[in-house]
């Protein structure tokens, strides 16, 4: 047994493909209605977030280096020590498999409001954010 597509009603059910023959032997009509079906190919999956690897880029990137680090070690900043330790606490979680996208989005954009990003880090981290299949989870600006 066979599965076969119905082309006028799209049916699909299993049938002998020796009775088909026949059907084509004798030049029966229901001959030219069924063909072999093929299943469609399923849809590709999405590539999955890559927390760890964007975590690293995000250590070596400009924006860090040049714009959080310098406000960390200053020290003139005591919020951002607070705000980096949240974003910090929420990215170990996704490092280890249980990311929690919400608390995630929240903490990135408290440790940006205190940051203020350039138009260049912002490039930067939405760049970093699409290469490592962030983008579709999280947003660089905070809902207006």
């Amino acid at each position: 047994m066979s599965l076969f597509r119905n082309i006028a009603t799209e049916e699909i059910r299993e049938i002998d493909p020796d009775l088909v023959v026949r059907w084509e032997e004798v030049n029966n009509p229901k001959a030219m209605l069924w063909v072999p079906y093929i299943a469609p190919e399923p849809p590709p999956t999405p590539p999955s977030p890559n927390y760890i690897s964007f975590y690293q880029a995000l250590l070596a990137s400009q924006s860090y280096q040049q714009g959080v680090l310098p406000l960390v070690l200053s020290g003139t900043s005591p919020t951002i020590v607070g705000r980096l330790t949240i974003f910090e606490s929420q990215f170990s979680e996704a490092r280890n498999g249980r990311a929690i996208p919400e608390a995630l989005q929240a903490a990135l954009w408290i440790l940006l409001e205190e940051l203020v990003p350039t138009e260049a880090m912002q490039e930067e981290l939405q760049g970093l954010l699409e290469q490592f299949n962030l983008a579709a989870l999280y947003s660089l600006a905070p809902p207006q």
